[in-house]
């Protein structure tokens, strides 16, 4: 009876390497490690979570250790100048100020005001971004991105909510989701500094703030529902593994192979 080669794959968090083994039936959950950060970081977070994993302290930083060159990779806190380079791509963090920055810098544009123009406040917008997240985005990059969340939400109310029954059952929807999840930040009304009642424009971008916030809750989930049921599989797939080395142990106590014992030994 042969044993398979495991997959191996390393992470070292915070002064502490482990190490992860998988057999060859869970080569995908392995290349998802390896090539996924965010994939990554939801699976050691339920191991962490499950005890698996124990940290005497505080979660700090977590490095990849690829398997074939041994270099150390971090993927926590998630580097932006790693991804710099694509400077049109776009994520949650950074998206969420856009919107709030608009929110109160929208009230300062004019001639005898902070911004001359929308091109000055979509400029100030920009730096505050790359201040916070050190990229590199452009103040046309940040305009064209304003337009494509309000262009998304317009297709979205006209061509995926035909009437207003089935608008209501999807905001219904949303209160539910947010009842049954504590979301990581509200946005009410009172976020708008403003004690006139809010204008058409800003009614569409408090909509467009909740849709944005519900459309990552509910991606993370997913991302979550999935990453415990692989968690499962390889739970299984290790009992499984154990309950075949305990009947090898036995075979080869029965045939006093002792070189084979030793091996075995050594596998564990």
């Amino acid at each position: 009876m042969s044993i398979e080669e495991d997959l191996r794959i390393s992470f070292r968090i915070n002064e502490s390497v482990h190490d992860l083994r998988f057999s060859q039936d869970y080569i995908e959950l392995y290349n998802n490690l390896i090539d996924d950060n965010e994939f990554a970081l939801d699976y050691l977070n339920i191991l962490i979570e499950s005890g698996e994993i124990s940290l005497n302290e505080e979660l700090e930083e977590i490095y990849r250790i690829n398997p074939n060159n041994a270099i150390a990779v971090k993927i926590f806190p998630e580097e932006y100048t790693n991804i710099v380079e694509n400077k049109d791509r776009w994520y949650g963090p950074e998206t969420r100020l856009l919107l709030e920055k608009y929110q109160i810098y929208i009230k300062e544009v004019g001639q005898s005001k902070l911004y001359r123009n929308k091109k000055c406040m979509w400029e100030q917008i920009a730096n505050d971004i790359n201040k916070k997240f050190k990229m590199k985005k452009t103040a046309v990059q940040v305009e064209n991105r304003f337009k494509t969340l309000f262009r998304r939400k317009e297709y979205d109310s006209k061509y995926r909510r035909t009437d207003k029954e089935e608008d209501n059952n999807f905001k219904d929807k949303l209160r539910r989701l947010s009842l049954e999840r504590p979301p990581k930040r509200k946005y009410q009304k009172s976020d708008f500094i403003c004690d006139s009642p809010p204008t058409k424009r800003e009614r569409s971008l408090q909509e467009t703030l909740e849709y944005i916030h519900s459309e990552e809750e509910a991606a993370e989930e997913r991302r979550h529902e999935e990453t415990l049921l692989m968690l499962k599989k390889h739970e299984a797939a290790k009992e499984r593994r154990h309950r075949e080395k305990v009947e090898m142990y036995k075979e080869l106590l029965q045939n006093k192979d002792m070189n084979g014992i030793e091996f075995l030994l050594e596998s564990e």
